[in-house]
């Protein structure tokens, strides 16, 4: 067997060299993406502790307010809201500054039950990294192992859409074709790209809440490409890019529904 694969890479040595640096860079791709799995996923335990003991000590703060009630309470209480500033919202930051102004504490109420629904939320999220690591050595090892080749695999599907985009576009001589075949392709690796992460953050339920007009627009986003297949003209590419432009920058600024937060 070794003697016939040395005899076929003597032979065929073009291929052999193809097939050393396809190797060559499938390892190192191989180790980036492991790398940068790894890290990412330390950075994201260290964060959710950070967020958990920074909340905890809010939760005892304003505890110690609700009970105690003397200026030392209080000043630590601030200072805890201070930190915090960065993991609350626009209302929930308007509430607080309320409770600044007002000095009202019935507003410490809500906002200890807002702490204490973010503690248990981020005590789970642990328990359950917990629970995938201490599924046995083996196992977590195995998960390492396989996890870069989920990367990998977008990695060459993407390197298969530019390679038949280029092969469809040497396949006519006509620059304005070229362009919109171009442009055609652009269209619908974003609507794909869209899609996929619009799926991907539901299934996570991470998808945050929409309105109507922004929902037009995703759809608008993801599925304008279609026009250009469904009506066989390429001439459609040039719209629907324009089409997913004006979609992306009306989601970048425009606001979601507006929603009554209870701190």
């Amino acid at each position: 067997m070794w003697a016939e694969l040395a005899a076929f890479l003597q032979a065929n040595t073009k291929q052999a060299l193809l097939i050393s640096i396809i190797g060559t860079i499938l390892v190192f791709l191989y180790k980036q993406f492991k790398t940068m799995i790894d890290n990412n996923e330390s950075e994201k335990k260290k964060a959710m502790q950070e967020k958990l003991e920074l909340y905890t000590k809010l939760e005892l703060a304003i505890a110690s307010v609700m009970h105690v009630n003397n200026d030392g309470s209080k000043e630590k209480l601030y200072e805890l809201l201070g930190k915090c500033g960065s993991y609350l919202s626009k209302t929930q930051r308007q509430i607080i500054r309320d409770y600044y102004k007002q000095f009202n504490p019935a507003v410490l109420y809500s906002l200890q039950s807002f702490v204490i629904s973010e503690v248990d939320k981020l005590d789970r999220q642990l328990s359950a990294m917990k629970d995938k690591h201490e599924g046995g050595e083996w196992f977590q090892y195995m998960q390492r192992l396989y996890a870069p080749f989920w990367p990998m695999l977008l990695f060459g599907i993407l390197a298969l859409y530019i390679f038949l985009t280029i092969k469809v576009i040497n396949q006519t001589d006509l620059i304005w074709i070229k362009i919109l075949i171009f442009i055609l392709a652009i269209s619908v690796f974003i609507g794909l790209s869209a899609g996929s992460a619009a799926i991907i953050s539901m299934v996570r339920r991470e998808f945050a809440k929409q309105g109507i007009f922004r929902w037009v627009a995703i759809i608008l986003l993801v599925f304008s490409p279609a026009a250009a297949f469904v009506f066989n003209r390429i001439e459609l590419s040039a719209v629907s890019i324009l089409i997913q432009v004006a979609a992306m920058i009306f989601i970048a600024y425009s606001r979601g529904p507006k929603s009554v937060i209870t701190l």
